[in-house]
């Protein structure tokens, strides 16, 4: 098994590759004040880290997003000509 170190230099080394802008790491504990359902324990009982990525959006792509409340999902709506 690999040690928890050098598989998390790996994982930012492989997101760093794939051009990932952020990658972080934490204790699903962290997740306790929010609603169960969002809690990382639903999808994986046993999860000891979540691993959180992040891309850069262009400041002027943000107009573009809206959020449809009845769906709690969030989506471009610029339409391509």
């Amino acid at each position: 098994m690999v040690k928890s170190k050098e598989l998390t230099v790996e994982l930012i080394a492989y997101s760093d590759k794939k051009g990932i802008d952020l990658v972080g790491f934490c204790d699903p504990a962290y997740f306790n004040k929010y609603n169960r359902e969002h809690s990382p324990k639903v999808f994986l009982k046993n999860s000891k880290t979540v691993i959180v990525v992040g891309f850069y959006l262009y400041d002027i792509s943000l107009d573009a997003w809206s959020k449809d409340k009845k769906k709690d999902r969030s989506y471009n709506n610029e339409r391509k000509s």
